[in-house]
């Protein structure tokens, strides 16, 4: 062991702070890196020296060949405060005058760093010695050479000292510590081939790397020794391509000079390197030196075994093995290895890591406990690391996979049958299976029973697997039992085995289990769900889809029962119509069906919710009396059903009676209770106004104050007017009033009246309803919220005050609006009381229909009845200057099974709207008013001469005349309300609601050719007998204000029509596909000739008649109107022949007649016709 002193000496004329790198180069081993700093100065104390700011280098360039190479060759990643571009100046032969080179200094700093070149010889120069660059800037600099004497060489290198500010500069912080950089520069004065040759070794002859990791780098050193007196000036030369860096690539020296070799690989794979360098020496071509640099990227590789398999070979079950497992180092890297496995299987290696050098082999000790669960394939993971001189691991891991392969003796249990499906179970069912199971083994099987639920494996178990604990001896079978209650809903898959045990006596189960028998069945409670509301007698201001969604709130209502599950119980809350008090007991039927395949019980209890006591009451029996609630309230709602059981499959229903005797609010629960202990609580809300109280109510499920608009597209011109309607369902004449100043101070704020009230004052007349009309016309895509208070009252009573909620959306898209509102799920009605007719349809929807515009829908009406006739009498609605809704034909009647088509005409008026409407149709019974009438008759002729008198004779027998006939009651009518669902939208906003295209399909061509004859005769038999030209007279005088607001309208109608997307599109299609009648208007004579339309030439009268004839078909070809009118026609009758309904050819009369003589001619002796009139 020897050491080397080294004395660094500082000398300074200026002040400041001084820096200097130098490097001690060793053969063999990494660079040895001293930094020196110096201060010469008065401000900074020599406690301060050490604590000078450093710039943060990345660390793998903090120290050895990674400092010492950060100028030649840096990672993409890494990044420096600066670069010298050009680090190696080779001037050559420079015999005379001087040479000249640059390079150039990139500041990669955001702030400006200051450098000064230290240079004290005038053989190199460089300009400018001083330079600031900015940041992010280059600085360019110019070298010198002067050689001062002829056949001489010249190296130096030029150490320029960099300051960088601190960007985390303040008032305390430490000073930056300067940086430098190193420019080498060489040149001679030697004539052409006068230098001497220089006689030097390359120590080695070819560079062999250390093999390294891909993507990692690898350095060694490369000596070159003078063997004369003589100095010698070399030159690297890399190839064109080169992965290896060499530092330094120049020099000048006497003795001998170390260089460092640095392979930076590619991080791909396992490859090799070879490069060829040259020496170039005293700058003659002549002793150029050629060496090579070879290295390689290797992966590290151990064999475990033979080819990464251990043979164990056969192992008793619970018996222990050890073998002897091999491990060699298959690379020249020195690898660290660890084994890692799974910590559930029973083996283990020791030692189980380590660390072998290159082609190394050592030994490994591999322990393995066979159990009856054992695979006969283990994999274990081998986790290997490259390791460095210092014995520390770098780059990324490898695994290998080691295969470890044993043969373990076990038996194992077979079932006969494999599994087997129940299907669809109800609820609860006991089930009970039994299979075989066998043992084709030659070991007997100890088995621990057990059973997994794939669905819910965390649920309770109820089934019962049986035996538990036994054994099945080779060649032997056992039968298996399940048996218990299944309480698991839903598809369910159960799989049925056992645990092995290690011995006859362990109970202790070891392994996974094995499956051995699987269980399937689809396991489902019985419930109810509600179809429809079938009928109602609640009047014309509700209708069944109303009473569906927003008072029973139906969709809700199925998933409760639906979902309900077993021994459990669930909550409805359901607001009833309001209305008077009264006797007279409301209802409504409700149709229900059973969704499953078993039946069904339901039970219905009431729960008392007032404070009512029990009463002592007498009974039907001789002094005994029992306690009985005497409450009033026990009435007001009751529950009926059809049936209690209901079949698999089958339906029922469920009547809904309601009686108003109590005012004010009152809440009434019905219990539900279903099969498997389920129960549902229905609430009622029942609200009983009293004669003289106002009452304003909306159809919402619980009478809520808040109002959910549609959302309305942003780029709407004209907004819809939407519809809110209220009903008062007394017999007071309602006036309300809304105060709208907070809601205009709301729309100032948003600078744009976003929501109008079109009628905030108004009334609502006794058992009628009113839309409230809203104008929602959002300018931002957002959530709009208003508070409107609002006061009603009858007149001269007192004022109610209410606060309404109105939140709209505005939409970025125009078709953002939901279909949110109520379809009927029945097809037909379904009907249990006493009506007797059946409407096709009973929810009418009338979308994108344009203002001033209508729409015809066709619905049929049928009489189910087989003896009796019902008359029907429909209603109309009307939104002022928004809709119309009236039946074509508003009275008629329907014989017994008679089926009438009825057509109702919509009709949308100046303003856009969503609305929905109901229409009254009122049904009487026909037949029955008819027979009140005549017994009424009938009762009223006998009374004049039926006198109560009795004749005494001599006689026994008392004679007493006839009594007067009883007279049967007046039928009451029944109302049944058709609920309409219109859209319509202004013409304006076509353009955004409707495409293009799809408005150019909605109306036919200008003309229909080939109609035929007997369809135009039949739908207008007036069409041919027109022969002459239409005369076209005008006798309009308008005033100039008339016709000042007519220019207006049509002003805007033009420029409506003229910017729409609908006249672009068909002035593209009328560009490509010109009016072949206007051409034939502007022909002249020559053309019609020269177009060889006739064969012939004609004359100048032929010529007049043919443009006239061509003239005449134009104008009397058909319109669009009379186009619609034949087209609608002949649809109307295609429909009465498709539903096999004939055109009814007997009149209101006829049928009355009809219907009288039927009764007085009944023949029926237990009818009530016949009693009272025959």
């Amino acid at each position: 062991m020897c050491t080397l002193k080294l004395t660094i000496e500082f000398n300074s004329h200026k002040r400041g702070i001084f820096f200097r790198q130098f490097v001690c180069l060793i053969w063999n081993d990494e660079p040895l890196v001293i930094e020196a700093v110096g201060y010469y100065g008065e401000s900074l104390s020599y406690e301060k020296l050490p604590h000078l700011t450093r710039y943060n280098f990345p660390r793998h360039l903090a120290f050895g060949s990674g400092a010492y190479l950060k100028d030649s060759f840096v990672k993409p990643s890494d990044t420096l405060p600066f670069t010298l571009n050009e680090k190696y100046l080779d001037f050559g032969r420079v015999e005379q005058g001087f040479s000249r080179l640059s390079t150039s200094i990139t500041n990669k700093l955001e702030n400006p760093i200051f450098i000064e070149w230290n240079i004290d010889q005038d053989t190199f120069k460089i300009e400018p010695k001083r330079s600031n660059i900015l940041g992010n800037a280059t600085a360019q600099f110019e070298c010198y050479f002067y050689p001062k004497m002829q056949n001489h060489q010249y190296f130096e290198t030029l150490i320029g000292q960099v300051e960088w500010p601190n960007e985390k500069q303040f008032a305390n912080s430490n000073p930056t510590r300067p940086l430098t950089c190193a420019l080498k520069v060489q040149g001679h004065s030697f004539p052409d081939g006068e230098g001497w040759i220089a006689p030097l070794e390359v120590v080695p002859e070819n560079i062999v790397l250390y093999p390294c990791l891909p993507g990692f780098a690898s350095t060694s050193t490369l000596k070159l020794v003078n063997r004369t007196h003589l100095p010698v000036m070399y030159k690297l030369v890399p190839p064109t391509k080169t992965n290896v860096t060499a530092k330094p690539m120049m020099g000048k020296f006497k003795t001998y000079e170390i260089i460092i070799i640095h392979l930076e690989t590619e991080d791909t794979h396992a490859k090799s390197y070879i490069e060829e360098w040259k020496i170039s020496l005293n700058a003659e071509e002549a002793n150029d030196i050629v060496f090579y640099i070879s290295g390689q990227a290797k992966i590290p590789n151990l064999e475990i075994g033979i080819d990464n398999k251990i043979v164990v070979g056969s192992v008793q079950e619970g018996c222990e093995v050890t073998s002897v497992v091999h491990i060699q180092n298959k690379t020249d890297l020195t690898t660290s290895y660890q084994f890692e496995w799974n910590k559930q299987c029973s083996l283990k290696i020791t030692p189980s890591d380590g660390i072998l050098g290159p082609n190394e082999d050592t030994f490994a000790k591999l322990t393995l406990t066979a159990h009856a669960s054992q695979p006969n394939r283990e994999l274990i993971s081998c986790t290997t690391h490259a390791v460095d001189a210092r014995g520390a691991v770098y780059g990324k891991s490898y695994t290998n996979e080691v295969e470890v392969e044993m043969e373990t003796s076990y038996s194992q249990l077979c079932a006969i049958p494999k599994n087997k499906d129940l299907g669809l179970i109800e609820y609860g069912s006991q089930i009970k299976v039994q299979f075989l199971a066998y043992n084709f083994g030659e070991t007997p099987v100890y088995f621990h029973s057990a059973y997994d639920i794939v669905n819910e494996p965390q649920r309770r178990k109820t089934l019962i697997f049986k035996p538990y604990f036994d054994e099945v001896k080779p060649k032997c079978s056992r039968t298996f039992h399940i048996s218990g209650p299944v309480t698991l809903t839903g598809p369910q898959i159960v799989n049925f085995g056992y645990f092995n045990r290690p011995s006859k006596n362990s109970t202790l189960p070891v392994g996974n289990m094995v499956e051995l028998f699987q269980l399937k069945y689809v396991c489902e409670l019985p419930y109810i769900q509600i179809e429809d509301v079938t009928e109602h007698n609640f009047g014309s201001l509700f209708s069944r889809h109303q009473l569906y969604s927003n008072y029973l709130n139906i969709d809700n209502f199925n998933y409760v029962l639906k979902s309900l599950s077993s021994n459990r119980t669930a909550e409805m809350y359901i607001r009833l119509p309001e209305c008077e008090i009264t006797t007279k007991e409301f209802y409504m039927v409700l149709f229900l069906t059973n969704s499953t395949n078993f039946p069904t019980e339901i039970v219905l209890k009431r729960k008392q919710m007032c404070s009512c006591a029990l009463v002592e009451k007498k009974t039907s029996g001789f002094h005994e009396r029992k306690l009985e609630y005497d409450c009033i309230h026990k009435e007001i709602v009751s529950l009926e059903l059809s049936n209690n059981k209901i079949a698999p499959n089958g339906i029922g229903y469920l009547t809904i009676r309601v009686k108003y005797t109590v005012p004010e609010k009152t809440a009434i629960c019905h219990i539900i209770q279903l099969s498997h202990k389920r129960h549902l609580e229905i609430y009622f809300n029942v609200v009983a106004i009293a004669k003289k109280e106002p009452h304003l109510a909306f159809y919402s499920e619980n009478n809520e104050s808040l109002l959910e608009l549609e959302n309305i597209f942003i780029g709407t011109r004209i907004a819809p007017v939407q519809t809110v309607w209220m009903y008062n369902n007394t017999r007071n004449l309602v006036h309300y009033n809304f105060d709208i100043t907070e809601l205009e101070r709301l729309c100032r704020i948003e600078g744009f009246k976003v929501l109008e009230l079109l009628n905030p004052n108004d009334q609502i007349d006794p058992y009628s309803s009113k839309a409230l009309l809203i104008r929602f016309h959002p300018i931002e895509a957002k959530t709009y919220k208003f508070s409107i208070g609002a006061t009603y009252q009858i007149p001269k009573g007192l004022k109610k005050k209410f606060e309404l909620q109105i939140h709209g959306e505005g939409c970025l898209k125009s078709n953002e609006t939901p279909a949110h509102h109520y379809f009927s799920k029945s097809t037909s009605n379904v009907l249990q009381n006493n009506l007797d007719i059946v409407f096709s349809q009973e929810y009418i929807t009338a979308k994108d229909l344009t203002v001033w515009n209508k729409r015809k829908k066709i619905i049929f009406l049928k009489n189910i009845s087989k003896e009796k006739t019902i008359q029907y009498i429909w209603g109309s609605v009307i939104i002022n200057n928004v809709l119309e809704i009236h039946a074509e034909k508003k009275f008629g009647v329907l014989e017994p099974k008679e089926i009438q088509p009825v057509i109702i005409i919509i009709k949308s008026l100046a303003e856009p709207c969503i609305a929905t409407v109901l229409l009254p149709c009122e049904i009487i019974k026909y037949t029955d008013t008819i027979l009140h009438e005549l017994t009424k008759e009938k009762h009223e002729s006998v009374s004049q001469l039926v006198t109560q008198e009795f004749t005494i004779t001599d006689s026994p027998a008392v004679e007493t005349k006839k009594k007067p006939i009883k007279i049967v009651p007046k039928p009451d009518p029944t109302t049944i309300t058709i609920c309409f669902d219109i859209s319509s939208i202004h013409p304006k906003d076509l353009d955004c609601t409707m495409e293009s295209t799809k408005q150019l399909k909605q109306y036919p061509n200008e003309a229909m050719k080939n109609i035929e004859t007997r369809l135009l005769e039949k739908y207008y038999p007036d069409k041919f007998k027109k022969s002459n030209f239409p005369e076209l007279t005008c006798d309009l005088i308008m005033n100039v204000d008339e016709k000042n607001l007519c220019c207006k309208i049509l002003e805007e109608l033009i420029s409506d029509v003229t910017f729409s997307n609908y006249f672009k599109n068909y002035l593209q299609i009328a560009s490509k596909a010109p009016s072949h009648y206007y051409l034939e208007f502007i022909m002249n004579d020559y053309e019609i000739i020269s177009a060889k339309k006739f064969q012939t030439p004609l004359s100048k009268e032929d010529i007049a008649s043919y443009r006239k004839k061509v003239v005449e078909i134009f104008l009397n070809q058909l319109k669009l109107p009379e186009l619609s009118n034949i087209l609608e026609n002949i649809i109307y009758d295609s429909m009465l022949k498709m539903s096999q309904c004939p055109e009814r050819k007997s009149d209101i009369k006829d049928v009355t007649e009809k219907i009288k003589n039927q009764l007085l001619n009944c023949k029926k002796t237990d009818c009530t016709c016949h009693k009272n009139l025959v």
